[in-house]
């Protein structure tokens, strides 16, 4: 039965219109932002995962692109082992050192959508870890999960939120929305964020709930079987 939930859905996410990110996510894989699979994007990429929603200096849905991290300030990937690079709305981005480069102050909102087509109301665990310039807040399916305070790019923060999706064709928005502050004293600032070992779980049956299962039908099949040969 997991097997099936796992295809369909895949297939879900195969036919999921413009309006979500170009590749929708599905259960039970691991994501990182910069990354296509396992491999590293190069600086200036479009991030597959990810819509760029932007609301400065008007709004624009656009794709984010990989960013090099600023030295001294934002997490360093490389430096600390993970398998995640920085995604901004322009690649360049940098402070202190003149010149100032980044994105206009304001609101920046990464969205990446879930897409599912469970057979059953299904319990599914949201985990990972990140880190933007300058703070931002996670939201799972309009819920707030996690808000992180300005500065918060110099360390990952983990995160993990568990909830129920309903049967059928769902897409379900995971928005990691940045505030870019306006405190470089110039037009533009850096901004950016950083996702790491993003993934959607399902929970799996125990053994001996499985084998609860396999005994409860078999009891309904006996009962079926006896009516049916009382009712001869």
């Amino acid at each position: 039965m997991i097997n099936r939930l796992l295809i369909l859905s895949a297939l879900t996410a195969l036919t999921v219109g413009t309006a979500a990110a170009s590749v929708p996510l599905v259960v039970n894989q691991t994501y990182n932002t910069g990354y296509n699979g396992n491999t590293a994007l190069t600086a200036g990429q479009d991030d597959l995962y990810f819509n760029l929603y932007s609301y400065v200096p008007t709004p624009t849905l656009t794709a984010p692109v990989v960013a090099s991290p600023i030295p001294g300030a934002w997490f360093q990937p490389q430096d600390n082992g993970v398998t995640a690079q920085w995604i901004s709305p322009t690649e360049n981005q940098s402070y202190p050192a003149p010149p100032v480069e980044g994105d206009p102050a304001g609101t920046y909102d990464y969205n990446a959508v879930l897409a599912t087509n469970f057979l059953v109301p299904t319990e599914v665990t949201v985990t990972g870890a990140f880190a933007a310039d300058n703070d931002a807040t996670l939201n799972v399916d309009g819920v707030t999960v996690l808000s992180l305070s300005a500065p918060a790019y110099s360390s990952l923060t983990s995160f993990s939120y568990t909830f129920s999706i309903f049967a059928g064709e769902r897409f379900t928005p995971i928005d990691f929305v940045v505030n870019n502050l306006d405190d470089s004293g110039g037009t533009v600032n850096p901004t950016g964020l950083i996702v790491s070992n993003l993934r959607i779980s399902t929970a799996t049956p125990e053994p001996s709930t499985w084998a609860l299962l396999f005994v409860s039908l078999g009891s309904l099949l006996m009962v079926k079987r006896v009516r049916r040969a009382v009712s001869l």
